[in-house]
């Protein structure tokens, strides 16, 4: 199967008829659609949040089945929502893997170089504290990891 992409303003052609070949097993059809520049455009600067929600809205109205935000020019996004050990979520939405854990991103972050000012050992301990609080495991493959590595050392 070949598939072309299609490169133009939203202005342009938002709400013009789109026809796919592909389909799903149920027999729907399926159109994959990427939003690029949602954070900033080369082109007209800053990008509205209420100008990508309202293409999202467009697109899913016309039949998206996947939308896809990107960033295309690296103007970078300054905020990540997460939560410590990974808590949270929506424990109704089947297979959903819940929040990214904080203790993840800034260990992430941290290993990008990306300066952070956040002490990753006393927001393990947040999170150590918080998941015994509750009876429940972290959510952070971080967390978990660098605890079983302090504890076999101070084994030694």
């Amino acid at each position: 199967m070949r598939t072309t992409q299609y490169w133009y303003r939203y202005r342009d052609k938002l709400g013009t008829p789109v026809r796919t070949g592909k389909s799903n097993l149920a027999g729907y059809s399926i159109l994959e659609v990427y939003v690029s520049c949602v954070v900033g455009c080369p082109v007209e600067g800053p990008v509205p949040a209420d100008k990508v929600a309202y293409v999202a809205k467009k697109l899913y109205d016309m039949g998206c089945s996947e939308i896809s935000l990107g960033d295309t020019t690296g103007m970078g996004i300054s905020v990540i929502d997460s939560s410590v050990a990974g808590l949270g979520g929506c424990p109704y939405a089947k297979g959903a893997s819940g929040n990214v854990a904080t203790e993840d991103v800034v260990y992430m972050l941290n290993g990008l170089g990306i300066k952070t000012n956040v002490d990753l050992g006393k927001l393990m301990a947040v999170g150590d504290f918080i998941c015994k609080h509750l009876g429940r495991q972290s959510g952070s493959k971080t967390a978990t990891a660098l605890s079983k590595i302090t504890a076999d050392a101070s084994k030694i």
